[in-house]
């Protein structure tokens, strides 16, 4: 009892001399090596090839196109299994190979989209008239959320502030030089040079004040890109700069045809509000949130080991920038980007619902945070009538059957051998479950339930009950092990707790 007591001192102590300023004192030149700013819907990969650039991705921004697919009738996949000498489902590999609907660039169906660039040099000229390129410091305060950049050379010493203000949904830039006050610098935004993006879908807004570009996406939908600028911008392309002089804040906004009907607009308005509200304003709410985050859970202080301190709230800080708003971000979040003209990210956006992405949730909880379940529900919320389809369509069932890889619509993309991995919605359950026991808040056992009623359902109704009245799930194939077995274990393990929720919310409520 005595070290618990004073392993609890040692976690619960405030952030007084704490590492919480995580400190890159070289740049990444790629996106690769960026550091991450973010409110859960929108995030910013911030790097410094040469000026300054951030890649901007939000959690909506997706190819919504699926493979199509000739799926095996369930009764077919499961005789073959029952009847085989390993039980082996190799041969849904052969069976279900996926197709192409469309255009021929299927093979990039499952990768991310980003949104725009956003770019800052400060210099006019390329070429003969560029600097060297100069070293950038880059600092992230855990604690506000803000990312300082300095630039430092004989002749450059200018720095720029970023963040994304969650209440708004904006991101914030501000330059400046507090050495030379005349400091010119250029500002770009451009859209992301990807060949899924077509010219025919892609318009621009130019205005003295604002700037944007609208784009519609693959599968359906549009997005849109706002941005402040003090004059109108110079546009050829899919680029618009700006030339600024001293300090200067831009604001930024990305806005779909999820948000409304006119992603345009919407974005205009979300930064012409930032404007008239001012950095200052907008800074301060930025940092309200994240010292309520701070002060609401995760206060540990490892004062011995600095290097454990400063990744411990740097790993805290980039789970909630990336995590708070529906859908949930893919299997890398928001910090992805792209890689050449061709190929746009490694961010999968289409591999969203699996154990890989349900990790970074757990966390969350016994933190204090039980709040972030928000987002993870809301997210299959929407994707449910999707789900109910698909699983009475392939099993005859009800409830919500969870493929392993699947997009924010809830569209399963043919994943072959993968797709009798049964264990999604017990593992999503199981993440509900979690919420429930460290908040012990019935506001979110109720927001819960229902979705954990939808998830159980799929099992009970597809299990059978043997002469000794003991209950049987259908076959499945383990995680990473395609060999088909009944009563599968992480099934079994995870549907356990799951249960015993649902019955406990059932008796707390008098209902089911």
């Amino acid at each position: 009892m005595r070290k618990l007591l004073i392993a609890l001192l040692v976690l619960l102590p405030a952030f007084a001399g704490a590492s919480t300023v995580f400190t890159r004192e070289q740049a990444g030149r790629i996106w690769q090596d960026g550091i991450l700013i973010g409110d859960g819907a929108t995030g910013a990969m911030a790097y410094a090839p040469a000026g300054l650039e951030w890649v901007v991705n939000r959690n909506d921004v997706l190819d919504t196109r699926v493979f199509d697919c000739a799926y095996q009738p369930h009764e077919t996949v499961m005789n073959t299994v029952r009847t085989a000498a390993v039980h082996s489902v190799y041969f849904l590999a052969r069976q279900e190979g996926p197709t192409i609907k469309g255009e021929p660039d299927g093979d990039r169906l499952t990768l991310s989209l980003s949104a725009a660039f956003l770019r800052v040099r400060f210099w006019d000229g390329v070429g003969w008239s560029m600097p060297a390129v100069p070293r950038t410091r880059q600092q992230l305060d855990t604690q506000t959320g803000e990312l300082v950049e300095t630039m430092a050379s004989v002749s450059l010493t200018p720095q720029a502030l970023s963040f994304v203000e969650r209440s708004r949904d904006v991101m914030a830039l501000e330059v400046s030089d507090p050495n030379y006050g005349g400091r010119p610098a250029v500002i770009e935004l451009a859209r992301p040079d990807d060949f899924r993006l077509k010219s025919e879908g892609f318009a621009w807004t130019n205005a003295p004040g604002i700037v944007a570009f609208s784009q519609r996406l693959p599968g359906g939908g549009t997005y849109a890109v706002a941005l402040s600028v003090p004059s109108s911008a110079r546009v050829y392309g899919t680029v618009a700069s700006v030339r600024v002089v001293g300090r200067r804040s831009f604001f930024l906004a990305v806005r779909t045809t999820r948000d409304g009907s006119d992603p345009v607009a919407l974005a205009v308005s979300a930064v012409t509000a930032a404007c008239r509200d001012g950095l200052e304003k907008v800074r301060a709410d930025h940092h309200a949130w994240w010292r309520e985050f701070w002060q609401k859970g995760a206060r540990a202080d490892f004062t011995s080991e600095p290097l454990v301190d400063t990744q411990w709230h740097y790993a805290l800080y980039a789970l909630a920038s990336q995590f708070g708003s529906a859908p949930m971000p893919g299997l890398n979040g928001l910090s992805y980007g792209p890689l050449d003209g061709g190929m746009p990210g490694v961010g999968f956006q289409c591999y969203v619902h699996d154990q890989n992405v349900q990790i970074p949730m757990m966390p969350f909880f016994p933190l204090g945070h039980a709040g972030f379940i928000e987002a993870f529900v809301k997210t299959y919320e929407n994707a449910l009538p999707e789900l109910e389809r698909q699983t009475k369509a392939l099993f005859g069932a009800e409830g919500a059957y969870l493929p392993l890889n699947v997009n924010h619509f809830g569209k399963e993309h043919p994943i072959t051998d993968y797709r009798y991995t049964l264990c999604g919605g017990a593992y999503s359950g199981l993440v509900l479950a979690q919420a429930w026991w460290y908040s012990q808040d019935e506001a979110i056992l109720r927001r819960v339930y229902p979705l954990l009623k939808k998830f159980i359902l799929f099992y009970t109704d597809t299990a059978t009950k043997d002469a000794d009245g003991t209950y049987h799930f259908i076959w499945s194939v383990p995680p990473e092990i395609f060999t088909g077995t009944k009563d599968e274990t992480a099934i079994v393990a995870c549907l356990k707790p799951c249960l015993e929720v649902a019955v406990e919310a059932a008796t707390r409520f008098g209902c089911d």
